[in-house]
């Protein structure tokens, strides 16, 4: 940012040369004389000084006995003392400099992040309808109370921040998640088994219990009864409601070839890149198609900007492809069993309950070429499911 400064007020190059110049440095510190980038050469020194600055330390220097020589002018003031006399020069550079100030004060682009299951363009849209839109003036834009009206109109959002750098706004949103229906179950129904299994725990809160810690029960045994007998004797239908835990084993194998395929790059690539602008895209190659019949692909998106902080509505997009050649190669029998074990604890992550135990088998299966690891798992879970009740009036027969 000093740097862009100091092409724009201007500078001086200012050559020194003579026995003092070491005090004569010390001097101007002391004097609080600004100068920047001094550099020895050649027996001199050069320094840059600004315009405001530069006629003190000529003058300092020949108190000193120093040649003060100025070598080089840079920046604006000297770039229109240049071309004062060229009129259409000047006018270009002044409606220049003011249509790429104007062109600061809008919104160029607008980036939405966070959102999943809105669409982005939903999202633009209820934001263009509450003033937050390409060609916005930004100074006149409360991006606050913007937010809020737009969280107020839009129930599809939890939250929304606008962020503004430069002439981007950046949006950020997270989803309203919906609270889920309570499940009322319909009709009535006992609580029956859906695996083999030792129950531990039974935990009925409508229903009667048939079953304890301890026993044994088999898929599709009764666990929790929904016909309820009251204490006069008489029978009566509930919806039966509650879990039944109980130790279930379960049996996961994973089988892992020992013959693949591995890439191997070549080193050659092509790139093909798109311009967009303002909505307007232009493709600068002739075929989307790369000419490699193997090849990875990684894209990636770039804005343009100017001095460092100014983004243009101009955004290069690219697309470099890697061409490989695929290679069969044999896995060992130790990377094979490092992989199957890494693939079962992918698989362990998903397992619903407590796992009380785990015994693990192997094989080679020379024939198939695939080794075989087999995970015998013992899980504390919920076994309970719902079995309707069929009522039958005697009256009218089968309800």
């Amino acid at each position: 940012m000093n740097g862009l400064l100091r092409r724009i007020l201007g500078s001086y190059e200012i050559t020194l040369s003579g026995s003092r110049t070491p005090e004569f440095i010390n001097a101007c510190l002391e004097k609080d004389l600004f100068f920047y980038s001094p550099l020895p050469r050649d027996g001199e020194m050069t320094i840059r000084a600004s315009l405001f600055s530069c006629e003190k330390i000529i003058r300092l220097a020949d108190e000193y006995g120093i040649c003060a020589e100025i070598t080089d002018r840079t920046g604006v003031p000297f770039l229109i003392s240049r071309y004062r006399h060229r009129y259409g020069i000047m006018a270009g550079l002044i409606v220049s400099a003011a249509l790429l100030f104007a062109s600061t004060q809008f919104l160029w682009d607008v980036r939405v992040t966070g959102n999943v299951k809105v669409s982005e363009s939903e999202i633009l849209t209820v934001l263009e309808k509450h003033g937050v839109a390409d060609g916005t003036y930004i100074p006149g834009l409360d991006v606050d109370l913007a937010s809020e009206y737009i969280l107020i109109d839009y129930h599809d959002l939890s939250s929304l921040s606008i962020n503004i750098k430069g002439t981007v706004a950046y949006v950020d949103v997270i989803e309203r998640v919906p609270m889920p229906d309570p499940i009322i179950p319909e009709g009535y129904c006992s609580l029956v088994a859906s695996a083999d299994g030792i129950v531990t725990r039974v935990e009925a809160a409508a229903g009667h219990p048939e079953v304890s810690a301890g026993q044994v029960v088999t898929e599709g045994q009764l666990l929790v009864n929904g016909i309820v007998e009251n204490s006069r004797g008489a029978y009566r239908l509930v919806n039966a409601y509650g879990f039944v835990y109980a130790d279930v084993r379960h049996e996961y194998t994973v089988e892992i070839p020992l013959t693949t395929s591995e890439k191997r790059y070549t080193g050659s690539t092509e790139t093909k890149t798109q311009i967009s602008l303002i909505g307007m895209t232009a493709n600068l190659f002739v075929s989307e198609t790369p000419s490699f019949e193997y090849c990875d692909a990684t894209a990636c998106e770039s804005d343009i900007v100017l001095l460092g902080f100014l983004r243009l509505p101009l955004t290069v997009s690219k697309t470099v492809f890697r061409e490989y050649i695929p290679e069969e190669i044999t896995v060992s029998p130790d990377t094979a069993r490092s992989k199957a074990y890494a693939q079962y604890a992918l698989i362990e992550e998903e397992i619903d309950g407590d796992i009380m135990s785990t015994e693990f088998s192997e094989s080679f299966d020379n024939e198939n070429g695939v080794y075989v690891l087999t995970a015998h798992v013992v899980v504390n879970e919920n076994i309970a499911v719902r079995s309707e009740i069929e009522f039958i009036d005697p009256r009218i027969g089968r309800s």
